[in-house]
């Protein structure tokens, strides 16, 4: 990719190209697949899975191993949510 993209995006693309592979992938595969630079799915993801939306598991690979990132279930749930109706984005402003 030769253009720069957003966090939103990269994160976007990556859970796309994971769904469509059967919610699993190494750092190396999720990086053909969206054509952006390993380093930046690596730490894309490593973000998400600090936020439980994916695990993260060093596996054996290029140089000192690589990452095998896995949608977790939780995730899927949170995909199919229904988007906020206007109230409730009214009483989450207000409450937070």
């Amino acid at each position: 990719m030769t253009s720069k993209a957003t966090p939103a995006q990269v994160r976007e693309m990556v859970l796309a190209q994971l769904r469509l592979h059967n919610y699993t992938g190494k750092t190396t595969e999720i990086s053909e697949w969206t054509g952006l630079q390993a380093s930046v799915v690596r730490r894309a993801c490593l973000v998400m899975a600090g936020k439980n939306e994916m695990e993260a598991v060093l596996v054996p690979g290029r140089g000192k191993g690589e990452y095998r990132f896995t949608i977790t279930q939780l995730d899927l749930f949170y995909d199919a949510k229904k988007p906020q109706s206007f109230w409730q984005k009214l009483k989450s402003k207000l409450l937070s």
